[in-house]
């Protein structure tokens, strides 16, 4: 639901805040990009992380009841790690790297999707009590 305009400190917040025109707020919700530097007792050097958009966000959320945990951060890195740019059968060896390297690089692809690991959670609880309520229906 919207908040009403006007009220107190409305015309102090109008002459700071420029209204966004659908361009504009369209750019400021595209997915992010940003290097991730890879530690140097792992062999150093960087990678290009993407946001995940809407799409991909709630698609690749669609499915998980039935896959492992690790099948799901493969899944967002698959997504999420730009360049260099990987495929159906890394997924494999993605399996087989370092757990802890993985999950810094799935936490920082929801940082840019804008998921927060709590704030993920919730949502996944949220999605999980939609569909037994449905189900029930």
């Amino acid at each position: 639901m919207a908040k009403p305009t006007g009220g107190a400190g409305t015309k102090q917040r109008a002459k700071s805040k420029k209204r966004l025109t659908r361009d504009e707020l369209l750019d400021q919700l595209a997915p992010r990009t940003e290097e991730f530097e890879l530690p140097d007792e792992a062999g150093g050097g960087t990678i290009l992380l993407r946001g995940l958009s809407g799409s991909q966000a709630f698609d690749e959320l669609k499915g998980l009841d039935n896959e492992t945990d690790l099948e799901r951060v493969k899944r967002l890195l698959l997504l999420g790690i730009v360049e260099p740019e990987l495929s159906l059968e890394d997924l494999i060896a993605l399996g087989e790297s370092s757990a802890g390297l993985l999950e810094q690089i799935g936490n920082r692809i929801n940082v840019l999707s804008g998921f927060s690991m709590p704030g993920l959670d919730a949502f996944l609880a949220l999605i999980q009590q939609q569909k037994e309520s449905s189900s029930t229906a």
